[in-house]
């Protein structure tokens, strides 16, 4: 009777994990098509025009470039908001809030390269573009969810026992 009350959190995390992880691959995917956006403009244009003076194009850019920090930070801040009030909730609690917090946190590791196409289109910088797609890339592959790590917070929380 023990047992089955062990096993079954850790099941719900474990399907919790598989659907996360696909999700997140998807979404790394979905960098991917900027990419082509960005190279079919180029090709078919050139550099995009300019739309702003050069001291504005520059002071946005610094303004983004400051932005593009917060997916490396706050995921992190959100998943241990998450796990910790998850404590105090039922079984099945945990991985929902786990799997929420993580994509919470790819949503957030999109910005940059979202970032990186307004500064293209506005001012013609592809570096820029890039730099920032980059960015998103590495938060994102930073943030990939790992069912150990998953299992470790659970054990935390008491949740369950895997050995």
């Amino acid at each position: 009777m023990q047992r089955d009350f062990l096993i079954r959190p850790y099941h719900e995390l474990r399907q919790a994990y598989r659907t996360t992880a696909i999700v997140c691959a998807a979404m790394i995917a979905g960098l991917f098509p900027y990419l082509a956006v960005v190279e079919l403009v180029r090709g078919q244009l050139g550099t995009t025009g300019y739309l702003m003076d050069s001291r504005q194009i520059e002071l946005l850019a610094y303004v983004l470039y400051g932005l593009a920090i917060l997916p490396f930070i706050v995921p992190h801040l959100i998943k241990r908001h998450v796990t910790a009030a998850a404590r105090d909730e039922g079984e099945g609690a945990l991985g929902i809030r786990l799997r929420t917090a993580t994509f919470l946190g790819y949503a957030l590791s999109e910005i940059p390269a979202v970032f990186g196409l307004v500064l293209f289109f506005l001012a013609g910088l592809n570096k820029a573009f890039y730099v920032l797609w980059f960015l998103s890339l590495l938060s994102m592959l930073l943030q990939f969810p790992r069912l150990r790590s998953w299992e470790d917070l659970a054990r935390q929380a008491n949740r369950f026992s895997t050995s």
